[in-house]
């Protein structure tokens, strides 16, 4: 008889979002060539990203928001030579979030 499977934890199945806080929004602006993309303010963006997550929830989605550090995503980049747009940023987000979910496995077996 095979053993019964425990429920998989939301954070293996969750959906990363690229997050930026307030403070680093000038450097985002001058950093991502594809900044003209982006809203003009943080609050803008926010408001657009919070819906975004509400939408994705109401839709069964478990998003897991990753706080972007630009000096860490910078030398990422640079080290795949990838202009830091908006496809290195959710490649950056998948990589970060696999590597937590490595190391929170890791832990779990000690």
């Amino acid at each position: 008889m095979r053993k019964p499977r425990a429920p998989k934890q939301a954070f293996e199945t969750a959906l990363g979002i690229a997050w930026y806080r307030e403070s680093d929004w000038p450097r985002v602006k001058s950093l991502f060539p594809d900044a003209d993309d982006l809203h003009d303010t943080h609050a803008e963006w926010l408001q657009s990203a919070e819906s975004l997550v509400r939408h994705l929830g109401q839709s069964g989605v478990v998003v897991k928001r990753y706080a972007i550090d630009l000096d860490r995503f910078i030398v990422w980049c640079s080290e795949r030579e990838m202009a830091p747009d908006a496809e290195a940023r959710s490649a950056y987000v998948a990589e970060m979030l696999e590597l937590e979910k490595r190391s929170a496995k890791a832990s779990a077996r000690r």
